[in-house]
């Protein structure tokens, strides 16, 4: 799915839409995304999976925008067909690793409570309503383990040997041990990484979380999985606000964590993307200083 296949389907759908400059910003597993004038960002779905997916993403956006602060997508340009749209872009840049380590102590504290409202709110969203807006169950999490299981067969052959040791050890201390499978599930985002949550420079503050495209019914877990990018610490600030019993909460978002990780590598290695294998090697560079 080419820029001038997406141009063409933009001009065809919304021929009144005037803009003069227009930008891919990301060649994604399922989407291909185009801003226009920094101004609206489309949305093209690749393949039968992401169309499904895509549809319920327009579905749930409206409902979750009117429980959830922070501005987050909400497609307003979408043809009759419904395959792909378009939204008012959500200013900011993604908060990269570099830029929250540049923060003060009170900034990332101020960052934290952002993005512990941010998970309070969507996981408690009604599950009955993202049902019917056909908000999709995930797996099991004994269907993931074996997955991944299966994916660091083939990355394993890619690493050095201190690197299989390490991923290794991670993987049996992590990754293979029995946990409680009766935690509540919940609306997740699916992909919080630090590529879709935005950073306002000037305020020092989360101003937008985007791409609700995996969003799912399942481990809160999941979420807070994305965040150990930033740190152990900022995990701990994170949890520390958000509401839950759940005692088992930070170890599965560790075992998640590690699963991004191979996940990464494996696409890397199956996709002839150097792109995601960098991303996932440095998470897993990550791990080993958690």
């Amino acid at each position: 799915m080419n820029k001038q296949f997406c141009l063409k389907q933009i001009k065809n759908n919304f021929p009144d839409l005037k803009f003069k400059k227009s930008e891919i910003i990301d060649y994604g597993w399922n989407k291909t995304v185009i801003v226009l004038d920094k101004e609206i960002v489309f949305t093209f779905p690749k393949n039968k999976e992401a169309r499904s997916k895509f549809r319920a993403e327009l579905e749930i956006l409206p409902k979750l925008s009117k429980k959830i602060t922070l501005p987050i997508p909400n497609f307003d340009f979408i043809p009759v067909d419904k395959s792909f749209a378009g939204y008012n872009y959500v200013s900011g840049e993604p908060l990269t690793i570099k830029d929250f380590k540049e923060l003060n102590p009170s900034q990332q504290n101020k960052i934290a409570k952002q993005v512990t409202e941010f998970l309070n709110e969507l996981h408690n969203f009604s599950l009955t309503r993202a049902k019917k807006a056909g908000v999709s169950m995930s797996w099991s999490e004994k269907d993931a383990r074996i997955y991944y299981a299966d994916q660091a067969e083939t990355v394993y052959k890619k690493l050095s040997s201190n690197d299989k040791k390490l991923l290794g050890n991670i993987f049996e201390n992590y990754c293979n041990g029995k946990i409680k499978t009766d935690f509540k599930k919940t609306v997740v985002h699916q992909d919080l990484t630090s590529d879709h949550i935005l950073f306002d420079q000037k305020t020092k503050k989360v101003c937008g979380i985007i791409d609700f495209g995996d969003i799912q019914i399942s481990d809160p877990a999941v979420d807070f999985s994305k965040l150990w990018e930033y740190g152990k610490n900022f995990v701990d600030k994170v949890l520390a606000g958000y509401h839950s019993n759940d005692k088992q909460l930070k170890f599965r978002s560790y075992r998640w964590y590690i699963y991004q990780c191979i996940g990464n590598m494996y696409c890397g290695i199956t996709m002839k993307r150097k792109d995601y294998w960098q991303k996932g090697y440095g998470l897993l560079k990550l791990a080993k200083k958690k």
